[in-house]
């Protein structure tokens, strides 16, 4: 028997923003036959209150059902409920369960859930998502503690032989955070003492900027913009005067060379006008913590109109969608955790927090039922049997905790 909202199209039922029971079928009333292998849409709706199905075409109608099968990467969220600080704690928890090894003290995030190595920046960006974790909930310390005493131990506590500036940069900023929550100094020493290597190798005292490389072939966003972060969190944390002349001369560098001041896009480097959510992300909290609002605020806005719509984003666009098992995985990570800090810090949520909302909301919807991870695809369901990893995980956690919920 039909129910009351035969006749709607998909379209019609997202905008009027219907909530539906807890399992439903998804059917094109041309299709007849009530049987879900017939169905033109196949959804599971799982206690993530998302509502999936394979496409938007026809005139639907529901039926419950307590045996649909699971949703497949093909698909596209047609209806959401909103997000909440429960989901983030949920997130957050699945992922260590998948990929934290404690390793008596000295702890780190595998590759896999069967193991592997993360790599060096990866694996710092990953400890700073449970930094972002403490910061919303007050929680994970004593895991902050321990990741950043395994890198330590892993990685050692002089990285000079890592010959990229902004591998060392990231992982600064991690060790300076680090210190901020915990107040165990061995960490400030670490961060200042690897700070100093990348800066004195890497700083052009002729032309300005970091040279991304110790080949000293190529000066790149990507070490510029965690570079003047991570100086001015060392200032930030001792007061040295010539933390904060670093990081003004390395985001000036950033400003007059890799950014363009009329669309606020962010340059990958010198030669190339790629732009990338990391990059305008740190770009962003260069910006503000050197007290230029109004590049900030423009490279915020450029970030804003990167990626595309999906049903469900009320016309705003989510983040792109980097791939699995690459340098890129995790780059969304980055950009939502800054321009997050920028809204709170400036008091503009009337400009950023739908969009942000969104795309943590997008975050959540495609979450996997089996094991509550969330991928780096915030436009498709995370489908069964498909390998991801810890990498390709981290954005979609570092989303609910950066990102205030609704409600």
């Amino acid at each position: 028997m039909k129910n009351p909202f035969a006749g709607l199209t998909a379209m019609m039922l997202v905008t009027a923003g219907l909530f539906l029971p807890p399992s439903v079928c998804v059917q094109n009333e041309a299709d007849g036959a009530n049987k879900a292998h017939h169905a033109a849409f196949l959804v599971q709706k799982s206690y993530t209150n998302a509502l999936w199905a394979s496409g938007i075409r026809g005139n639907l109608w529901f039926e419950t059902s307590g045996n649909l099968p699971a949703y497949t990467s093909s698909t596209s969220p047609l209806l959401s409920v909103s997000f909440t600080s429960a989901n983030a704690d949920t997130l957050t928890n699945s992922y260590n369960n998948a990929f934290y090894v404690g390793n008596n003290g000295k702890g780190f995030f595998k590759n896999y859930k069967t193991g592997g190595d993360t790599g060096f920046w990866q694996q710092a960006e990953e400890i700073e998502a449970v930094e972002d974790a403490y910061e919303r909930s007050g929680n994970y310390r004593t895991m902050i503690v321990s990741l950043l005493n395994g890198f330590a131990s892993i990685r050692g506590t002089d990285w000079s032989s890592n010959i990229f500036n902004d591998d060392i940069m990231w992982a600064t900023i991690a060790f300076a955070r680090g210190y901020q929550i915990t107040g165990d100094a061995t960490f400030l020493s670490i961060a200042e003492t690897n700070y100093a290597i990348a800066f004195n190798r890497g700083w052009d005292p002729v032309a300005g900027g970091l040279f991304w490389t110790t080949a000293k072939n190529s000066k790149n966003a990507c070490v510029e913009g965690p570079g003047s972060i991570a100086a001015h969190l060392l200032y930030e944390i001792t007061g040295k005067a010539s933390y904060r002349q670093q990081s003004a001369a390395i985001f000036n560098f950033l400003q007059a060379q890799l950014w363009n001041a009329t669309t606020g896009k962010v340059y990958d480097n010198l030669s190339s006008h790629v732009a990338t959510t990391y990059n305008q992300g740190t770009f962003i909290r260069a910006a503000e913590l050197n007290g230029n609002f109004a590049a900030a605020n423009l490279a915020a806005k450029y970030l804003m109109s990167m990626g595309s719509t999906t049903p469900t984003s009320h016309g705003y666009n989510i983040m792109p969608n980097y791939e699995t098992a690459n340098n890129n995985s995790g780059f969304n990570s980055i950009a939502i955790r800054w321009v997050a800090r920028f809204m709170k810090d400036k008091g503009l949520q009337s400009t950023y927090l739908g969009w942000l909302q969104a795309n943590a909301q997008a975050a959540w919807n495609v979450i996997r039922i089996s094991d509550d991870l969330s991928w780096q695809d915030w436009h498709d369901a995370l489908p069964s049997g498909t390998l991801v990893g810890s990498w390709d995980c981290v954005s979609s956690v570092a989303a609910l905790q950066d990102v205030p919920p609704p409600h």
